[in-house]
């Protein structure tokens, strides 16, 4: 029997040194509590940085002289380059069959578009040359997919490379713009 209170005051003795785990502070284990504290001076630095910088920067004032003058900046500096008068050049609405993708189901895009000259010589140009233009537009429409036009970047880039496109076809002139009256993809 002395045997057993022996060995059972010895396992009391293993229990008790046994550790507890990590330290708690403030309700957290060690880890977890450094965790929080380091996230919340990052986050409260963070905060600290955007009031300074709030604070330091002062957008400047736009008054509307200087949006005027702008404006007259940049109708004259257009009026140099392109002459006085302005031709527009409008094609009727057409619908271009989209490049599908493998399985998917046909999509469309309904367009009108306007061709933009500096100079009669160009809008002569352009009319002789209509139905090349139309293929070109065609052509540029036509390679891309309903999920490509469906972005504005895209958008931009065939805008202006039915520019380039239609600009090839002509001797001497250029078209200054390609506007979209209409632009519906389904």
């Amino acid at each position: 029997m002395a045997d057993d209170k022996a060995a059972a005051g010895g396992d009391e003795k293993k229990e008790a040194e046994v550790p507890a785990g990590p330290k708690i502070i403030l309700g957290l284990p060690l880890p977890q509590f450094l965790f929080v504290a380091v996230n919340l001076l990052v986050m409260l630095g963070g905060l600290g940085y955007i009031i300074q910088v709030s604070l330091l920067y002062k957008k400047p004032a736009i008054t509307d002289e200087q949006v005027v003058a702008e404006v007259q900046k940049k109708e004259t500096k257009l009026k140099e380059l392109v002459g006085d008068g302005f031709f527009v050049e409008s094609y009727p609405e057409m619908t271009v069959t989209l490049r599908s993708q493998s399985g998917g189901k046909a999509h469309f895009a309904t367009v009108e578009i306007s061709l933009v000259c500096g100079a009669e010589t160009c809008l002569n140009q352009v009319k002789a040359n209509k139905a090349k233009i139309e293929d070109a537009i065609q052509t540029v429409l036509g390679s891309r997919s309903y999920t490509e036009l469906g972005s504005l970047e895209v958008k931009f880039r065939v805008k202006h490379e039915i520019m380039e496109r239609v600009n090839s076809l002509l001797s001497d002139t250029a078209v200054l713009d390609v506007l979209f009256p209409a632009f519906l993809v389904q």
